[in-house]
């Protein structure tokens, strides 16, 4: 089968890298397939009534930023994750040419936000590592578990 557009998810460990790698072996010799490498920046949730959320009391006091401050730093905090991902990958987008890209969004949540971004954007296949920093050896990993869990298109899991 012929993805036309893949997603691969980035967060700069081991298994992403592969992923990416894998990725681009896919796109490799067809003109028409792109590839974009996302980052996810987590964000706490705010509840425009109450302030923030309870996942988010950690990080913050309830009611100590109104809606559009928490914006605008969640808008620079993804910005600087581009850039940051563009570094990363430098070379790897070089080899791609125009068949790649890079891009960052905020998302409460990692898994959400790569399947809100696939979604939003005709991805016909997310190829991404199994785990990342966080995950226990040999095991699949949170986000890539609710990742498959909430999938609605093909995903290839790379170690």
């Amino acid at each position: 089968m012929r993805y036309e557009k893949i997603l691969v998810p980035y967060d700069g460990s081991e298994h992403s890298l592969h992923a990416l790698q894998t990725a681009m072996k896919l796109v490799d010799g067809d003109d028409d397939a792109r590839l974009c490498v996302l980052t996810v920046v987590p964000t706490p949730s705010i509840d425009l009534d109450r302030g923030f959320s309870e996942d988010a009391a950690a990080e913050a006091a309830p009611g100590t930023m109104d809606f559009e401050t928490f914006h605008k730093s969640s808008s620079v905090a993804t910005e600087h994750a581009k850039k940051s991902l563009v570094d990363d990958v430098s070379i790897e987008l070089d080899l791609l040419g125009p068949k790649g890209s890079a891009d960052a969004v905020a998302s409460t949540s990692v898994a959400r936000g790569i399947l809100g971004y696939a979604s939003m954007n005709g991805y016909d296949l997310i190829v991404m590592g199994r785990r990342g920093f966080k995950s226990v050896r040999g095991a699949v990993g949170s986000v890539c578990t609710e990742v498959l869990g909430g999938a609605q298109i093909p995903i290839l899991t790379v170690q």
